[in-house]
């Protein structure tokens, strides 16, 4: 509603307030670069694990500080005759960091954090490296296990 009031030797214009309203988003894209898959076939690759480097590129885009963790969706990779690996047999990280091993629902620390701003920011484009190392304990066999990423504000 306006109102106007006239006013003697002038016009007075009707203000009205304008308002943008802005909730919080966060845009989080997760693309494979290569195949997820460590394959294991020889001693030395028992003995020391498989790193696979720059393996997984993430984009974010956000309007506050944001953070990733990263869980699995089980307790452990199994395979097509339920045989078993437990999950923090595996670990991942931001390029270059330290890697920290998966854990089962409770999310592990933040693999990555970052400020507002789009995938342009250099915080919010970046690739992470996984490592696998299940030991010499576990029957041959193709494993899996979902990779739940979640980004929450900070």
């Amino acid at each position: 509603m306006f109102t106007c009031f006239g006013q003697e030797g002038g016009n007075r214009t009707p203000n009205k307030e304008a308002k943008i309203k802005t909730e919080t988003i966060m845009d989080l894209k997760i693309k494979p670069k290569k195949e997820v898959q460590f394959y294991f076939n020889d001693k030395d690759q028992f003995d020391n694990g498989i790193l696979e480097e720059n393996i997984t590129e993430i984009k974010v885009k956000a309007n506050v500080n944001w953070q990733i963790h990263v869980n699995s969706s089980a307790e452990y990779f199994v395979d097509s005759e339920g045989n078993q690996i437990p999950v923090n047999r595996f670990s991942l990280a931001k390029a270059g960091e330290p890697l920290v091993a998966l854990t089962y629902e409770t999310p592990n620390s933040p693999i990555a954090t970052g400020i507002v701003g789009d995938d342009k920011k250099e915080t919010n484009t970046f690739d992470l490296d996984y490592f696998a190392n299940p030991g010499y304990g576990y029957a041959p066999g193709v494993y899996s296990v979902d990779l739940v990423y979640t980004i929450s504000a900070q």
